[in-house]
């Protein structure tokens, strides 16, 4: 559009540049014209006043005096028309004028743009450096998360998985073990919020891939373990929580029969087991 603009724009400077070139040429040769004539008008004025002596001295001198009025009247007009011509030569540099300064508008219009693309650009390599290193942070807490039970230490994600699974088979205290053991989940749990909240809180970027890749990062076993401890009532983090899971649908993976009960499958809105673009 900046080009079609600017093409456009030079097109209608040659225009006017040669209307007024056309003016100009007409008062050049008006002023020749008239140039001519007084000048001849007092060319014969001198002749008939060289023959002063040999005529009529009144006739004369009045037909000298009133060949040089006319020829003054004339020139009198030969320096309106210049004053035209000049007049057209300052309309001539003002077009120019107009057509740089609209030129350098657009020009520094453009580098505004470069800029903003290029604070955009930045923005998000901004963004995407602090993603990554949070996304690893995360990776390194699920590998040093640990746990006991039975007496037998389980570390990673198997931690998450074999929790779940000792929940399931104490599925009539579930809750109170999750009370019980939560605290060791605790630094794994909040640095996914950040994550969470980090993706959210950002402008001008795509929201659900990012939250898509970090859900790639998280194991069925994370998942199950996340819905059950985002629901106990002691847990100070679980609003914050469940307002994100039904915002971009987090549980997206999980079905009714891999719950503890199917009917824990009310706790969440429907929304939290669809992707948010889905």
């Amino acid at each position: 559009m900046t080009n079609i603009s600017t093409d456009s724009e030079y097109e209608e400077l040659l225009k006017k540049e040669k209307e007024i070139d056309s003016g100009k040429s007409k008062f050049n040769k008006q002023i020749k014209f008239y140039l001519v004539i007084a000048f001849s008008l007092i060319i014969i004025g001198l002749i008939t006043f060289s023959g002063f002596f040999f005529g009529d001295p009144a006739y004369l001198s009045q037909l000298v005096a009133s060949t040089w009025s006319l020829a003054g009247l004339i020139i009198i007009y030969v320096a309106f028309l210049g004053q035209k011509l000049q007049l057209l030569e300052q309309q001539k540099e003002l077009v120019y004028n107009r057509f740089e300064v609209q030129a350098t508008r657009k020009e520094l219009a453009g580098q505004r743009l470069q800029m903003e693309e290029q604070n955009k650009t930045l923005r998000m390599q901004r963004f995407e450096n602090t993603y990554f290193q949070m996304l690893n942070q995360l990776n390194n807490i699920t590998s040093e998360t640990k746990i006991m039970l039975r007496s037998v230490v389980y570390s990673g994600r198997e931690a998450f998985g074999k929790f779940y699974t000792f929940l399931k088979e104490n599925s009539e205290n579930y809750d109170y073990w999750m009370l019980n053991e939560q605290h060791e989940f605790e630094h794994y749990f909040r640095n996914l919020l950040s994550i969470i909240i980090f993706i959210d809180d950002s402008k001008d970027i795509d929201k659900m891939f990012y939250i898509r890749l970090l859900l790639a990062q998280i194991s069925k076993g994370e998942m199950l373990f996340l819905y059950y401890y985002c629901i106990v009532d002691k847990n100070i983090y679980k609003d914050q929580f469940q307002e994100k899971v039904q915002k971009y649908g987090l549980f997206y993976r999980l079905l009714s029969d891999d719950l503890i009960d199917r009917s824990h499958f009310n706790y969440y809105h429907s929304s939290a087991f669809r992707l948010a673009d889905s």
